[in-house]
């Protein structure tokens, strides 16, 4: 009997490790493959700034550099 309950104990403490790596490991290979933020974007993130607003300011700098410029 006491055997039983070790083997069951050990199994679960296996499934409940391998679970936990899983858990951790999973998101990590996601963010690595994410590109990097711009040091600009990364300072107004970290000081607070609303994301909306951040991501509205550089669409709008995408949009500024696709239009062509008059340089005459």
């Amino acid at each position: 009997m006491a055997v039983n309950a070790l083997a069951v104990i050990l199994g679960l403490s296996a499934i409940a490790l391998l679970a936990l790596i899983f858990i951790v490991w999973a998101p990590w290979t996601g963010v690595r493959r994410d590109g990097r933020l711009d040091r600009e974007t990364e300072s107004r993130l970290l000081l607070g700034e609303n994301p909306e607003i951040i991501s509205a300011d550089l669409e709008k700098r995408e949009q500024d550099d696709k239009t062509p410029k008059n340089f005459s």
